[in-house]
């Protein structure tokens, strides 16, 4: 393989030159989905680096749902999506030294679920919307019994309706990751308003995100989204 990808690495970075160079042959698509890549001694060669620097590079890629490493047969690009590559992303904004680190990231769900509830709308189907209308009357149910957890799984189950129905992998692996991360503070809301006995006002924007779907008239969605206690 003759290409920029192959040529010899230097520097004090060396597995992250390493890691830049198979991401640049990825862009480049010198690598494609499914390929096998060169063998880890063709790598060394080419590379001109160590077989330690070559397998931690590896290692991270394989670690990150880049590639794939089977044994016997080599290392492969990863096909299609895996939820790994997105984990690291928001784990660097969690474990960021900044006090308003959470804050950005409830920020940038409240607007990937505005981006995702706008386009789920526009593809809605009667078929999904039928699903999504009985998953409001199980939410509704739950909230009656004022079960944390009863309530957090119908309401996960309500927006994931609603994620699908954007046909959108990117937007549904991190809309559902943003709400894997998040899950502590959803607790700490709905176990506020069970307290306050202001379960009606969450059950209102549920219902109202509903309505919005049915009718696909987007107009008040900021306003019904920013309404939402979960992001505030």
């Amino acid at each position: 393989m003759d290409s920029d990808f192959l040529k010899p690495i230097g520097g004090d970075t060396v597995v992250q030159q390493i890691i830049e160079r198979i991401k640049i042959a990825m862009i480049n698509k010198e690598l494609k989905p499914g390929d096998k890549i060169p063998t880890e001694n063709d790598l060394i060669k080419n590379f001109g680096v160590g077989r330690n620097s070559v397998r931690e590079a590896v290692k991270s890629l394989e670690a990150a749902g880049v590639l794939e490493v089977r044994r016997k047969e080599g290392t492969f690009v990863t096909k299609g999506f895996n939820s790994n590559m997105v984990d690291p992303m928001f784990y660097a904004i969690i474990l960021s030294q900044t006090p308003d680190s959470f804050a950005d990231l409830k920020e940038f769900r409240k607007w990937i679920d505005f981006s995702i509830i706008s386009v789920a709308a526009d593809k809605a189907k009667d078929k999904e919307l039928k699903l999504l209308s009985k998953q409001l009357d199980i939410l509704n149910d739950e909230f009656e019994t004022k079960d944390i957890d009863s309530i957090m799984i119908a309401d996960d189950k309500f927006y994931e309706i609603i994620f699908d129905m954007s046909n959108n992998f990117l937007f549904i692996e991190i809309a559902k990751m943003l709400r894997k991360f998040t899950i502590d503070s959803r607790k700490k809301v709905f176990n506020k308003y069970i307290r306050m006995d202001r379960l009606s006002h969450i059950v209102e924007v549920r219902t109202n995100i509903f309505n919005i779907m049915t009718s696909k008239d987007t107009v008040n969605l900021m306003k019904i989204i920013f309404d939402d206690p979960m992001y505030k």
